[in-house]
């Protein structure tokens, strides 16, 4: 079994309100990563969230919630509350932000083949040399996971040297983009209504 963990709890200090229900082409951001897990061969898929945020998304299939009511204490403490959300047949999860509505589905599938593979401890996307999220870690991690303290994801596991690591070439860059800022709003908007368009000239041919 293989699981999903979105970390949304964030507390959006830059932005200066909620950005994950701002909307992009008419889609809340937050909707817009649920969409890319959902769309997966995840069998699971956790989103972990502040309650504070008042979100009211649909039912999915396959997904929970679980509310972090400390996430003031960074976003280690939104991965224990995701690895503690996990069904305990999990096997391996890929750890995702809800930040990043540019992520595509084919994505994570890269990430699944390569865990199948290769059986590396992480698994790491990689966009034109650049590492990104979501990363994929085996079971055997979820203790260490959950270990993090403060604002420190789980990168300080990646660069380690401790575990494991495959990189695996992504034609993604939405791997890379954080949705942080008014102007990274904007450039996400952009690009989604440029795929769009994209999309529809090819239907037409």
């Amino acid at each position: 079994m293989i699981s999903g963990i979105i970390l949304g709890a964030g507390a959006s200090k830059r932005m200066g309100a909620p950005k994950q229900t701002m909307m992009i082409a008419g889609k809340p951001m937050l909707e817009r990563v649920l969409d890319v897990f959902a769309q997966s061969s995840l069998d699971e898929t956790v989103l972990v969230i502040n309650p504070v945020l008042g979100w009211k998304g649909g039912k999915r299939a396959r997904l929970r919630i679980a509310f972090n009511t400390r996430s003031n204490e960074g976003i280690s403490a939104s991965v224990k509350v995701g690895i503690d959300a996990l069904d305990r047949r999990s096997e391996a999860v890929v750890i995702g932000l809800a930040d990043k509505p540019l992520l595509r589905t084919s994505t994570i599938e890269s990430l699944l083949d390569s865990h199948r593979r290769t059986r590396a401890d992480i698994v790491v996307p990689v966009f034109r040399g650049k590492r990104g999220n979501p990363v994929l870690f085996r079971r055997g991690l979820y203790q260490r996971l959950c270990r993090l303290k403060g604002d420190v994801g789980a990168k300080v596991l990646i660069e380690s040297n401790e575990y494991s690591v495959a990189e695996v070439p992504v034609n993604d860059v939405g791997i890379l983009l954080d949705v942080d800022t008014p102007a990274d709003l904007r450039r996400a908007r952009r690009i989604v209504l440029a795929r769009s368009a994209l999309r529809k000239r090819k239907t037409r041919k």
